[in-house]
């Protein structure tokens, strides 16, 4: 099977939580036995080859991957698959009916009705993301306008510090010694993989909301464990904390079925025509 990554970003890969699904997506297709085309470097991994435009290559067999944000269909693929990474705003619009949506968690929501074919990608770094026991003191968050610019009330209100640059600029292990040094970390973004990271490190992970306060955590099993949804939640996300750990690892290996299963059914569609 082939398959082409069809996004283009330079942002560093481990720095985004979509961006690490799409490369870990690439790394389990390529471990898979099967030919994964990427447009830039920052998703080279396995196997997988690079490639400056898609001219070589057969689009009549190639499965073209968006995420969500994709609008239109730049590669000009046959076969189309939608993964929704987030929910998707006006991307909708521009794309074909006849393209497949493969969802990454049964709460990101489509404009358009569709089955909901599951594909799950972890990056989890659990033997890494430890607690170190230190003392602890104050807020912090992570503040990305693009995603959440309710997030400014944070350093107003608590004042918080932002992590976000010094995380791009020194790495995961400057990230992991400020999440151990403090006390909570807020934000209101309901999807962002920092909440868990946090927890696990030992944080009070609190996920703010404004008006009706939202009631997802079937719909979001990363944050089934150890995340609070308002402060008024804190008491009980510290009592299930010890959960998460072996939660997220139950989640990693069931995702391998989901990629299983997503190969299957191209290779039906594939082989059928």
């Amino acid at each position: 099977m082939e398959f082409l990554l069809g996004f283009v970003h330079s942002h560093p890969a481990d720095k985004s939580g979509g961006l690490t699904a799409l490369k870990k997506l690439v790394s389990m297709l390529s471990d898979r036995g099967h030919t994964v085309y990427v447009l830039h470097n920052n998703f080279m991994v396995g196997n997988s080859i690079l490639i400056s435009d898609t001219s070589n290559l057969n689009m009549d067999k190639v499965i073209v991957i968006y995420p969500e944000i994709v609008t239109g269909n730049p590669y000009n693929g046959k076969h189309v698959v939608r993964w929704i990474l987030y929910h998707t705003k006006n991307e909708e619009m521009t794309w074909s009916e006849t393209d497949v949506y493969f969802y990454y968690n049964d709460f990101f929501k489509t404009k358009r009705k569709r089955e909901k074919l599951m594909l799950n990608c972890y990056e989890f770094r659990l033997d890494d993301l430890k607690d170190f026991g230190l003392e602890r003191e104050g807020y912090c968050h992570i503040y990305r306008p693009d995603k959440t610019p309710n997030d400014f009330k944070i350093i107003t209100n608590y004042r918080s510090e932002d992590l976000f640059h010094g995380f791009l600029r020194n790495g995961w292990d400057w990230l992991i010694n400020k999440f151990n040094t403090k006390e909570y970390f807020l934000t209101y973004d309901d999807a962002t993989f920092f909440s868990v990271i946090s927890t696990l490190c030992g944080c009070k992970s609190v996920i703010l909301y404004e008006n009706k306060k939202p009631n997802f955590k079937n719909e979001m099993p990363l944050f089934k464990y150890g995340v609070a949804y308002g402060f008024e939640e804190v008491d009980e996300s510290i009592k299930t904390r010890p959960l998460m750990r072996d939660h997220l690892s139950e989640m990693d290996k069931n995702s391998h079925k989901t990629v299983d299963d997503f190969v299957s059914y191209w290779e039906k569609i594939i082989n059928n025509k």
